[in-house]
């Protein structure tokens, strides 16, 4: 709020006798010290109104940080449990007595839904199987001279026989994949 309310009789002209030209003095001397209080005060009422925000926006952020902290754990807890059960399903689809108790196409859909909803929470399978062998996001468990009739012929060292599925998250490697690897005169794992 504006702190002036009087206003200052100007001198009247070249017959303003000294002690009218120290009264104007005086109420402008009086008018600049209020302005200058004024100010100092307003500086100071502005200054903890910008600190009691910033305050606030650090207290919102922190807040916000550790909630998304905590909800990422929450996800990461259930996409592990998900993995799991998709390792699971595929060790099932992979017996023999799968024919019997469940059908392959139902294990199949159970999966492809685990899948859709891994990826929904941020997680995607590492297609691996028919690539050539990749370190950084597979592990080979051994190699195998034959080659699946289901894929092209190989390159040297390309994956053939996917036993775990890898696995990253929003750029970053959950869980490489656990591979078997085509190597033509090799049953030996690789190193």
């Amino acid at each position: 709020m504006w702190p002036f309310k009087k206003h200052i009789q100007e001198p009247s002209g070249e017959g303003t006798s000294p002690a009218e030209l120290l009264e104007v003095m005086s109420q402008l001397s009086d008018q600049v010290a209020r302005f200058i209080r004024w100010s100092y005060r307003s500086q100071k009422v502005d200054g903890e109104t910008l600190a009691e925000i910033k305050d606030l926006l650090e207290r919102v952020h922190q807040q916000a940080h550790q909630s998304e902290t905590q909800l990422r754990s929450q996800l990461d807890y259930v996409a592990r449990g998900m993995i799991s059960w998709l390792d699971d399903l595929d060790t099932l689809a992979k017996s023999a007595n799968t024919e019997t108790a469940i059908g392959h196409d139902l294990v199949r859909h159970w999966s492809s839904q685990l899948l859709d909803q891994l990826k929904v929470i941020g997680y995607e399978e590492i297609t691996v199987y028919g690539k050539p062998f990749d370190p950084s996001v597979a592990e080979a468990l051994g190699t195998s001279a034959k080659w699946p009739d289901s894929l092209e012929p190989p390159s040297a060292y390309s994956v053939i026989s996917v036993l775990r599925r890898g696995f990253h998250c929003t750029g970053t490697l959950h869980r490489k994949a656990q591979v078997i690897v085509y190597n033509e005169g090799s049953e030996e794992p690789l190193n």
